[in-house]
């Protein structure tokens, strides 16, 4: 592993991704030496030239959680493709302790970044990131908050937050939520469910903020919709 590292600042693109599938056939025999390359490795070199975001993406492909530090470490880099791979990496090497730095990342100021960072929370499954997830759904960028509203269909309590971003002021956390709510089939239960009279509170809420949202066109029905308007 050591020699193909040193082998790696030498190489064009090319040739870093080649070494780049090998490293990743070692597998956890290779974190240690990959972890400490990405916190000391080419410290004369810029992280471009050392490849370090190409050796982030191949510790999470490895998804080792000795590679935590290394990645963390490497979500605070003036490198903007670096910060991208480490965040993405940390959603499979990442434990518990981690959500915090990625519900930072939350606000970096490259969406790529917010992006990788969101996804990553969901995997993580802590109802510490619920509300930097849903602040995230107000992005300007498209998938920051498809990101954010799928990983918020991952945590648990993160549905319930979902649904009150129905009536969040930002046009686009609304959007968002609807789309993911529908993707999880819970709009289409609402809508069956006050059909044949057996919808709950929370049912009858989803399907009234769809009308007054304007939404009216997921409910299909006419009658659904004069239904629950008022």
């Amino acid at each position: 592993v050591r020699p193909l590292l040193e082998a790696l600042q030498q190489e064009t693109e090319w040739g870093a991704n080649r070494i780049a599938d090998t490293l990743v056939a070692f597998g956890s025999t290779a974190v240690p030496d990959l972890a400490r390359y990405a916190l000391l490795g080419g410290p004369a070199l810029s992280a471009a030239s050392a490849h370090l975001p190409l050796v982030a993406r191949v510790l999470g492909i490895i998804g080792d959680v000795r590679s935590e530090p290394a990645m963390l470490s490497a979500l605070e880099s003036d490198d903007e493709e670096l910060r991208i791979r480490a965040a993405a990496a940390l959603g499979t090497v990442g434990s518990l302790a981690c959500v915090p730095a990625l519900t930072r990342a939350l606000r970096d100021s490259e969406w790529e970044v917010r992006a990788q960072a969101a996804g990553a929370l969901g995997r993580q499954m802590d109802g510490r990131a619920i509300e930097g997830l849903r602040g995230a759904m107000r992005d300007e960028n498209w998938w920051v908050r498809q990101n954010s509203a799928q990983s918020l269909s991952e945590i648990p309590g993160g549905v319930d937050a979902l649904i009150r971003s129905l009536e969040d002021e930002d046009r686009f956390a609304r959007d968002a939520a609807i789309e993911r709510l529908m993707a999880m089939g819970l709009v289409r239960k609402a809508v069956d469910a006050v059909k044949d009279g057996s919808a709950s509170e929370q049912d009858r809420y989803v399907v009234h903020q769809l009308v007054v949202l304007g939404r009216g066109e997921y409910l299909q029905e006419k009658a659904v919709n004069e239904k629950v308007a008022g």
